[in-house]
């Protein structure tokens, strides 16, 4: 169970260990408390004007981060919520539970900061910003996983195992008749969608060629 829990080929210290999925499940526990909480509706009319620039940065900040978690449908839930949760399972499972954590801040922070008009206090957030970004990142790690330096046989089966839900998760739209499923996750191809995917991607990239690079661990 221990082996399962923890990918256990990388060494295992504190900072880099799985605590259950601890990460996981405070983030798709947010996710569903923001959803019961404030059902889609924004929080700017609840924040008070800065008159500050530094005010208003981090009231921008702050709208930013909250509306992440925002969503106003069950359809967005079931993306945004679903997708997230069974990509921290794998990457909690790799990484540990407070990189994940990092992770999950730094996908927050570089898509709202870049947003536009944080330093007037409007700040932007989305729900698919950590759906999109973090199954980016869950593929390209998948697939470098596959090196013959660093492959590990039940890492591969636990991701593509969750490859179906994420599948049949992404393949969910909301249209004016109600909530649909297609056989085609055409979503994911959207600009947006495939700009988080991408930067996804990028930073699974800089992140294992920073640790192979510490570990001089070769690409073959």
């Amino acid at each position: 169970m221990g082996s399962f829990i923890n990918y256990n080929d990388k060494e295992l210290r504190w900072y880099n260990r799985n605590f259950f999925w601890l990460t996981t499940i405070i983030v798709t526990a947010i996710f569903l408390l923001m959803f019961f909480i404030f059902g889609g509706k924004s929080v700017l009319a609840n924040i008070p004007e800065s008159r500050t620039l530094l005010g208003a940065f981090f009231k921008g900040l702050y709208i930013s981060i909250v509306e992440t978690f925002i969503t106003d449908s069950l359809s967005y839930l079931l993306t945004a919520a679903g997708g997230t949760f069974i990509c921290l399972l794998y990457i909690e499972r790799k990484i540990g539970s407070v990189n994940t954590l990092l992770l999950v801040l730094s996908f927050m922070l570089l898509f709202t900061l870049p947003s536009g008009s944080l330093e007037t206090g409007n700040g932007y957030g989305s729900p698919l910003v950590l759906s999109y970004g973090l199954l980016g990142y869950m593929l390209c790690d998948m697939l470098l996983s596959l090196r013959k330096s660093v492959r590990n046989k039940q890492n591969s089966l636990f991701g593509l195992i969750l490859l179906v839900p994420l599948y049949v998760v992404h393949s969910f739209s909301l249209i004016s008749e109600g909530i649909v499923f297609t056989l085609y996750p055409y979503m994911i191809f959207s600009g947006y969608a495939t700009s988080l995917i991408i930067l996804g991607v990028i930073i699974n990239l800089i992140t294992t060629l920073s640790v192979s690079q510490g570990q001089n661990i070769h690409f073959n």
